[in-house]
């Protein structure tokens, strides 16, 4: 892939893109599709993902299982973990003063999380904690080759992007 550092950031064509640029590198979990009534979710390890209505058709015609890959600045922390899209355990906090970086076990999947430090001072290993992923920051890769899997109109644009920029 060639494009802008943004660009390869953001937008990776392949999971080697996605987990190369950047530290800590993209999240990545294994998910299946599966139908909850008229929702479509993507469930894996502590996963539960509402599928958003535009990737709904794409992700079918990929197979069942998806690659589903989330930035670690893009988690946020839920107060109930009820309520989380994600569950698990922390594993580990490493605090690097100006923010700290969460290691979230969940099930056979491991997910990096970037806090900010008056959310960190909060967090301790062994501590159960749900986040979320707003749906628009998701990224679906191919599970058998690993390239991006376009997903048009979420968040207004096409392809696996975004309309708003952070």
């Amino acid at each position: 892939q060639i494009d802008p550092p943004r660009q390869l950031y953001r937008h990776p064509a392949n999971v080697f893109v996605a987990r190369f640029v950047g530290t800590p590198p993209m999240n990545m979990v294994t998910c299946r599709l599966e139908q909850d009534g008229e929702a479509v979710r993507l469930v894996g390890d502590g996963t539960n993902i509402p599928c958003p209505e535009p990737a709904r058709e794409k992700l079918a015609v990929a197979g069942e299982t998806v690659l589903v890959g989330f930035r670690p600045e893009d988690i946020e922390i839920s107060g109930d973990e009820s309520d989380a899209v994600f569950a698990g355990v922390v594993f580990a906090v490493e605090d690097l003063g100006h923010e700290a970086l969460a290691t979230v076990s969940a099930g056979d999947a491991q997910f990096i999380a970037r806090l900010a430090p008056a959310i960190a001072e909060q967090v301790q290993p062994g501590d159960p904690i749900g986040f979320s992923v707003d749906p628009v920051r998701l990224r679906f890769f191919s599970r058998e080759t690993g390239a991006a899997i376009p997903v048009n109109n979420i968040g207004g644009r096409s392809g696996n992007q975004e309309m708003t920029q952070r």
